[in-house]
């Protein structure tokens, strides 16, 4: 129980770090001296079309991106030299797919927090929550099916190779009775 806690702890500790990165993005992104006017209102524009939908929209859209970015880390391992595509497909196709992803979306929803054009509660409540709800559910489902699919696959796995060990064996001591029954015979 104390390494669930461990790794809930670096979980909360990752996301909290991401999340104020992105309040900071958000915040040098509304100020003058970053970018012009017109790429402030495309900004705005941005952030309003990240909030449209409600609580189980971005819920849904977070399990799409949940499952993407873990399908992601899973194959990280087996890419290879392939790694860096890996990342940009999968991360093009949340975009893609305007899925809610928790850090992704944070910066554009928070920048039009930040600029008084939504409120902090509309935000967090209408876009964090049920996004991050989204993105856990997504990324544990697949996960769990992962490692469902390989413990299947070993015990499948198993039980063939006990039954060609058992075949093995049963043909070998059939094998030496008929030839201790030839050696009886003459």
């Amino acid at each position: 129980m104390a390494r669930f806690w461990g790794v809930m702890r670096l979980w909360a500790i990752v996301l909290a770090s991401n999340l104020m990165g992105c309040l900071a993005v958000a915040w040098i992104a509304n100020s003058d001296f970053a970018f012009s006017t017109r790429v402030q209102q495309e900004f705005s524009r941005i952030g309003h079309q990240a909030l449209e939908g409600g609580f189980v929209a971005h819920l849904m859209r977070g399990v799409f991106a949940g499952w993407l970015t873990a399908l992601m880390v899973w194959l990280l391992p087996f890419a290879e030299t392939a790694r860096l595509w890996v990342i940009i497909i999968l991360s093009y196709l949340i975009g893609l797919g305007h899925f809610s992803h928790i850090v992704a979306g944070a910066v554009q929803t928070f920048y039009v927090a930040v600029t008084g054009e939504s409120s902090w509660g509309a935000v967090i409540g209408g876009y964090l929550v049920p996004t991050f709800l989204g993105n856990v559910v997504g990324g544990v489902a697949l996960v769990a099916a992962l490692n469902h699919a390989q413990v299947v696959s070993g015990a499948k796995n198993k039980k063939a190779e006990s039954l060609a060990a058992w075949n093995t064996a049963s043909a070998a001591k059939a094998q030496g009775g008929a030839e201790e029954f030839k050696a009886v015979k003459t």
